[in-house]
């Protein structure tokens, strides 16, 4: 287990306990998009580049009782932009599949997850790449009111994404604000 997805769990441990928690989760599917920035690092060469993202996805959550929910997503974040690292591309997006534990306070929540990563890529209308998956950890922290409206702030951090066709292994990391709405 990687240092970040440690303390991730540390911390998620030491709030349980510590804070009383009133769970207002509920169990149901839920839409979201939202917007945020992506960070793509050669770890060879050390170069990095920012893109700003769109991102959606959907999940679907278990409420656990108490305070605790299990939320199974899928999603992606990307943008019709170049990337240097990635010669002639003209549009990537990141797709994510993964798990989701969360800890309520009322209707705030903080959780950690843990997914698996694709890079695809396109180089024109029809030359589209999908690159192997890579496994990934992140955070998220948000509130959702009862009538089923949410908002959150996540983060996802994934090192040797390797990019289609035999390109470069970058590390990714992202940080996205997303708007929602959970049917009941």
């Amino acid at each position: 287990m990687k240092l970040p997805a440690l303390l991730a769990a540390f911390i998620l441990t030491a709030l349980a306990w510590a804070l009383p928690a009133y769970a207002e989760a509920e169990s149901g599917p839920s839409i979201a998009l939202g917007i945020g920035n992506v960070t793509f690092t050669d770890p060879l060469t050390g170069q990095s580049e920012d893109q700003s993202v769109v991102d959606g996805g959907f999940d679907y959550q278990l409420a656990l009782g108490g305070a605790f929910s299990l939320n199974v997503f899928l999603g992606e974040f990307g943008a019709n932009d170049e990337l240097k690292e990635i010669p002639n591309l003209k549009a990537f997006k990141v797709g994510h599949f993964g798990v989701q534990a969360r800890v309520w306070f009322g209707a705030l929540f903080v959780g950690a997850h843990a997914a698996n990563y694709r890079l695809v890529t396109a180089d024109d209308a029809l030359s589209v790449s999908i690159s192997d998956g890579s496994q990934g950890q992140g955070l998220v922290l948000g509130y959702e009111g009862g009538s089923g409206w949410f908002v959150l702030a996540r983060t996802d951090q994934v090192e040797g994404l390797e990019a289609p066709d035999n390109g470069p292994k970058l590390d990714v990391s992202s940080t996205r604000l997303a708007l929602g709405f959970r049917f009941k």
